[in-house]
Order: C-alpha cells, then structure tokens, then sequence
C-alpha cells in the first residue's frame, strides 16, 4: 500500500479497483484483436488445449534418420517435457531424439 501513498503523492492517478476481477470481453473489447488472440482470450484453459490438440493432428511427424524414432506433435515428447500439440519446429534447439540422441537435423519430415 505504501506504493499506492507515494504515487498519489507523486500527483499519478490510482485505480483502487482490484485488478485481479474477472474480465469478460464484449465486442467493442475485442474490435480489432486477430482472431487467434481473440479464441483465447474468451476461451477456457481446456478449449484452448483441445484446439491445440485438434491442430497438432494436421501437423507433420518427423522421423529420426539414424534409428527411426517417429515424433508425433499429437504425442509430444512427455518424458522431455514437449507437451502434446507441439510442432516440430517449436521444439528447443537442445531437443534430442528420445531414443538415439541425435539432434533435430537428423529428423526428416514424413508427408
């Protein structure tokens, strides 16, 4: 509260309304906003996660050249913390093939 006391004293104008209350958005809000930004703003936690797991199934898997491992951004890479719904090429740059340890440069794309 000190904070708030010495920004007024400094001449700022202080919202006292609590910034942590639900906000739900009407169309004027949103006028504007892209469409993904948007979906998830006014979409649940578990909306957003179906939506992303819809969308990994339209991704492509990628095959491991030296061992023939096979990511799927359906699956992820659990045991590495790659959750599902993850493409390929949003995996870190340290990733590594789960199974022989090479590196992503190693994985060809599967049409």
């Amino acid at each position: 509260m000190r904070i708030i006391i010495k920004l007024k004293e400094a001449g700022f104008e202080v919202i006292d309304e609590n910034i942590r209350t639900p906000w739900t958005p009407d169309e004027a809000a949103l006028a504007g906003i892209p469409d993904l930004v948007r979906s998830l703003l006014c979409s649940t936690a578990e909306e957003t996660v179906a939506t992303a797991t819809a969308d990994a199934s339209q991704m492509h898997k990628y095959r491991c050249g030296p061992c023939g491992y096979v990511y799927d951004p359906a699956k992820g890479d659990p045991d590495s913390g790659i959750a599902p719904g993850t493409p390929f090429e949003a995996l870190p740059d340290n990733w590594r093939c789960p199974v022989c340890g090479v590196s992503k440069n190693m994985f060809q794309i599967m049409m």
